[in-house]
C-alpha cells in the first residue's frame, strides 16, 4: 500500500489533518493521544483508532497501542511520509478572488498572492519563501521574467497584500487584502460573512461571550476539516479573534475587545472595507462583484463614510501608555525565527498569544536545528541539550564550568517550554505589555545561543565490530 494521498478517505484525511492540526495548533506535543485525534477528527474513538492502524499500515503513521484503556494511554504521530501526504492534500477549493479587491493588479501580482496564500492555506502558520514566490512568477509567465524584475513585482505587493518576515530570506504572508486578492478571496469573505452573523448570534444569547470554537464554527458554517486554516487566517487578519489555543478537545478563539460594535457594521463586505481602511490601505472605491449568495450591493457613500470611521476609529492604535512599549518593542533586533512568530501579535495588542507563538517558535527552532522531532516540549530540551550526549553543544563541555553553562541553558530551554509556552497554551494567562517584551527577548535570546550551538551526532550506541 502507499501514501498516496489521491487514494485516502475522508477518514484518513481527516486524522492525518487531525494530527498535522494538533502539533501546530494545539501545542499538545508529538505523539498525541487518540482521544483527542478522535475529538479533532470528529469520529468515534473505535473508528479513529482503526483508521489510525490503516495508516500506519501505509507508513504514514506511527501508532503506539496501550492495550485495554487505550482511550487515556494510546497515541499516534506522523511520519515523515504522512507529512508530505498532509501537504499533498493541498489547499480547499477555491472560488476565485473578490473582484473589487484585485482591481490594478497585473498576472505577475495575482500569481504571487496566489503562491503565498497557497502555502499559508497548506502549511498550518506556514509562510512563503522569496524564493518560492519568485519561482512561481517565473513558471507561470512567458517569457521567464528575469530575477530582479521578479522581486520588483514581490516588493510592490509588501505593505499592502504581503506582510515580510526578516531573516536570512525574507519570507511572506497574505494581509486581508492580499488574502482577498487571492482565488481563495471569495471564500475568505464568505467566512468573515457567515461568522459574523453566528458571532452576532452567540452575543445575543450571551453578553459575555469572550471565545468561540473551532468546532463551532465549522458545524454553523458549513466547513471541511482542512478549512481551518483559512478559517484562521480569514479571522485573525479581520480582527474577529485571535488565538489559537487548544483546550475541552478544540481550539478556540478569544474574542476581540468591542466585539458588539464591530457587529453593529451592516454587512461583511462593509466591515472588510473598515477594516482595511483602518489599516491605512487606500479601500477601492468599485462596487463588489461577487456570485451566489455572497452578492451584496454597496451602500450609499454617506453610510460607507460612517462604517469605514467607526471601524477606523475602533480598530486603529489607541493613545496608551502601552505607546511607549510597542516603541521599544520596534526597536529591538529580535532573532528572525521569534520575530517572524509574534511581531504581528504584539503589534495589535494580543500579548499573551506573542509570548504563545514566540515559545512555539523557539520548540519548532530546536526541533529543526537538531533533527530531533520525534519528541517535544521539556523531553526535547533535554534529549537535544543533555550534558553528557548533546545533539546541540554550547561549548566543548572539557571543564566543570563549560558543563554548567551547558546544563544551565538547558534549564533555560526546558523552563522557556514549562513556565513560558505550556501555561499559555492551555490557559488563558493573561500578559502585560511588560512582561510580554520581556518574555520575548529571554526567547529570542535563547533562539540567538542555539545559532552559536554545534550540532554533534548522539554518541549513544556503538558501531559493531567487522569480522568474524
Amino acid at each position: 500500500m502507499t501514501g498516496d494521498a489521491a487514494t485516502l478517505s475522508p477518514a484518513a484525511e481527516s486524522v492525518l489533518l487531525a494530527l498535522q492540526y494538533a502539533l501546530r495548533y494545539g501545542f499538545t506535543g508529538d505523539p498525541i493521544q487518540i482521544a483527542r485525534v478522535a475529538l479533532l477528527s470528529e469520529m468515534p474513538e473505535a473508528q479513529c483508532w482503526n483508521v489510525v492502524q490503516e495508516l500506519q499500515r501505509r507508513g504514514l503513521v506511527i501508532a503506539h497501542d496501550g492495550g485495554p484503556g487505550r482511550s487515556l494511554s494510546s497515541t499516534a504521530s506522523l511520519t515523515e511520509g504522512g507529512r508530505e501526504a498532509v501537504s499533498r492534500l493541498g489547499a480547499i477549493a477555491s472560488r476565485g478572488p473578490v473582484l473589487e479587491f484585485v482591481e490594478g493588479l497585473d498576472e505577475l501580482k495575482r500569481v504571487v498572492l496566489n503562491t503565498v496564500a497557497e502555502h499559508e492555506l497548506r502549511w498550518a502558520g506556514g509562510s512563503a519563501t522569496r524564493s518560492q514566490a519568485r519561482t512561481s512568477i517565473r513558471n507561470a509567465i512567458t517569457p521567464k521574467p528575469d530575477i530582479e524584475a521578479a522581486n520588483r513585482e514581490i516588493d510592490l505587493l509588501v505593505g499592502s497584500h504581503l506582510e515580510a518576515f526578516g531573516g536570512r530570506e525574507p519570507s511572506y504572508r497574505v494581509t486581508l487584502l492580499g488574502l482577498l486578492a487571492s482565488r481563495w478571496g471569495t471564500d475568505a469573505l464568505e467566512v468573515i460573512s457567515k461568522l459574523r452573523n453566528m458571532l452576532r448570534d452567540l452575543k445575543n444569547a450571551d453578553g459575555a461571550l469572550f471565545r468561540y470554537s473551532w468546532g463551532s464554527v465549522r458545524r454553523v458554517l458549513g466547513l471541511p476539516a482542512k478549512a481551518l486554516n483559512l478559517a484562521h487566517i480569514a479571522i485573525t487578519r479581520a480582527k474577529l479573534g485571535h488565538g489559537l489555543f487548544d483546550t475541552e478537545g478544540d481550539y478556540w478563539w478569544a474574542t476581540p475587545p468591542d466585539l458588539d460594535i464591530l457587529l453593529e457594521v451592516p454587512s461583511g463586505l462593509d466591515y472588510v472595507r473598515g477594516v482595511l481602511h483602518s489599516d491605512s490601505v487606500p479601500p477601492v472605491p468599485t462596487p463588489a462583484v461577487l456570485g451566489g449568495s455572497m452578492s451584496e450591493a454597496p451602500p450609499s457613500e454617506a453610510v460607507a463614510a460612517s462604517v469605514l470611521e467607526q471601524v477606523k476609529q475602533m480598530l486603529g492604535p489607541s493613545e496608551n501608555p502601552t505607546v511607549r512599549l510597542q516603541e521599544a518593542f520596534e526597536r529591538l533586533d529580535l532573532h528572525p525565527a521569534i520575530a517572524a512568530a509574534c511581531t504581528k501579535m504584539f503589534r495589535d495588542g494580543h500579548y499573551r498569544n506573542a509570548v504563545l507563538d514566540a515559545g512555539i517558535a523557539l520548540v519548532n527552532y530546536v526541533k529543526e536545528k537538531s533533527g530531533r522531532r520525534d519528541v517535544d516540549g521539556a523531553a526535547l530540551m533535554h534529549h537535544v541539550f543533555s550534558v553528557n550526549n548533546p545533539a546541540l553543544a554550547f561549548n566543548s563541555r572539557r571543564t566543570q564550568t563549560e558543563r554548567d553553562e551547558q546544563e544551565g541553558l538547558m534549564h533555560l530551554f526546558v523552563g522557556a517550554v514549562q513556565a513560558l509556552r505550556n501555561p499559555r497554551a492551555h490557559t488563558l494567562v493573561p500578559d502585560s505589555p511588560e512582561e510580554a517584551l520581556e518574555t520575548v527577548v529571554l526567547l529570542s535570546f535563547l533562539a540567538k545561543r542555539l545559532d552559536r550551538a554545534k550540532f554533534r551526532r548522539a554518541t549513544g550506541t556503538r558501531k559493531k565490530k567487522k569480522g568474524p
